[in-house]
């Protein structure tokens, strides 16, 4: 690490600078702000201040709650304040708070309280995280697991009305969804389903060439085209002809 002035007065200057209390206070890349007993804020740093678009003077003695909608202000009343008094602090309590601007900052708040010489509160520090990007990113990791659960029940929805059967397995062979044409056919529910299931419905002398075929599937990537018999509900077996592709994922899975 290099200093803009290599001289022991250029090291020390830089040295003051980074371990004064107020500079570390205001520039900190989190938000700290204190509140008094009645709910006010008694100090706030300029971070802070930024992320909200407030001036010192706007906000000191106003009362935090100010800063939260209906709903962050009940909560607030109602658990950050009595668990501030009863356990001395709080962790990682979610709020929006309320910019100037009128959008929202999605955050997290950590507070301990401050004590007087008599045990009694007498301030409440409170550190706050800027958790506006996870919050994007949570939000874009539900939508696009709805996108792909509305595609997943549109495609079973076509599939339910396919003639033929069809049904989908994970590399393990662990079946994960029948349609409704097998459920007829077989006459059982999609919880019946199981791997052990359909391989007790095909006849003995099919079952090896079609677990072989199956495996060259998985390993080689080649599609699966066999000719068996399936045994129906009424115990009689009739002749199929079974079709499978292997789904590769993104990551080759």
């Amino acid at each position: 690490m290099s200093y803009p002035d290599e001289s022991m007065s250029g090291k020390n200057h830089l040295l003051e600078t980074l371990i004064n209390s107020d500079e570390l206070y205001h520039t900190a890349p989190c938000g700290y702000f204190s509140l008094s007993t009645k709910g006010e804020i008694i100090k706030i740093n300029h971070t802070l201040l930024h992320w909200l678009g407030f001036s010192e003077q706007e906000l000191l003695g106003t009362k935090f709650a100010a800063l939260l909608p209906k709903g962050g202000q009940m909560h607030f009343e109602m658990f950050f304040l009595p668990m501030v008094k009863v356990d001395g602090g709080v962790k990682e309590l979610s709020y929006e708070l309320l910019k100037k601007d009128g959008n929202s900052l999605s955050t997290l708040l950590n507070a301990n309280t401050i004590l007087d010489k008599n045990g009694y509160i007498k301030a409440v520090n409170v550190v706050v995280v800027d958790v506006t990007e996870r919050k994007n990113y949570e939000r874009e990791l539900l939508n696009a697991k709805s996108l792909a659960e509305n595609e997943q029940k549109r495609l079973e929805f076509m599939a339910d009305l396919a003639p033929e059967m069809i049904w989908t397995a994970s590399s393990t062979g662990r079946i994960n969804y029948v349609n409704a044409r097998f459920c007829q056919y077989f006459n059982c529910t999609k919880n019946e389903t199981r791997s052990s299931f359909i391989l007790s419905k095909i006849h003995q002398l099919d079952l090896k060439k079609l677990l072989t075929s199956w495996y060259a599937c998985q390993t080689g990537g080649s599609d699966l085209n066999e000719t068996i018999r399936l045994v129906n509900q009424e115990g009689n077996y009739e002749w199929h002809q079974i079709k499978a592709s292997l789904f590769v994922d993104n990551h080759g899975e």
